[in-house]
């Protein structure tokens, strides 16, 4: 239950996005509601899928370089591969699901573009800023001193509030360039 009631509450936030995407592209909501529905939750387990992903190659990337050479009996040479490799992954998959917001949030027909000017910029936005909220936390932050283990949530809602913020920049950018 918990499970779905998460897709549920998520898919709401991604439905905030394509309504402010609609609103940066000057498009009227044309779409019935079970339909917006449904898409919300699509583009919440598709984007979700793609930036953990991401998040999980930046994070435990050497480790799983390290595992999986030691698994099938590679050697080093696979784990420095490995890790020079997973950077442009992680790039990728990160890209991929901002350009599905992109393409698919919007009430209207878009052409699929791998790459596009915001999109470009939302992905160097969102990697400066989920870096610079890391700082933050380390250096500065004591979240869980000052509100125990609440603390872990505030800093995830504060997280994705602002990975919205970025989608909705990069948006902005391909509205008015594209």
């Amino acid at each position: 239950i918990g499970v779905f009631v998460t897709l549920w509450a998520g898919s709401n936030g991604l439905a905030s996005v394509m309504s402010a995407l609609n609103v940066v592209y000057d498009i009227k909501e044309q779409r019935p509601w079970w339909k917006r529905r449904m898409l919300g939750i699509l583009l919440t387990i598709a984007f979700s899928g793609f930036i953990v992903a991401a998040l999980v190659l930046l994070v435990f990337g050497p480790r799983i370089g390290g595992v999986l050479a030691s698994w099938l009996g590679l050697g080093a040479l696979f784990t420095v591969l490995w890790n020079v490799v997973s950077i442009p992954i992680v790039i990728v998959c990160g890209l991929i699901g901002i350009q599905l917001v992109y393409y698919l949030a919007p009430a209207d027909k878009r052409a699929w573009r791998w790459i596009t000017p915001g999109g470009a910029l939302a992905l160097g936005l969102w990697l400066a800023m989920s870096f610079g909220l890391r700082m933050y936390v380390n250096y500065f932050g004591n979240y869980s001193a000052t509100y125990g283990s609440i603390g872990g949530v505030i800093l995830l809602m504060l997280w994705l509030y602002l990975t919205s913020v970025v989608l909705l920049i990069g948006g902005e950018v391909d509205a008015e360039i594209m």
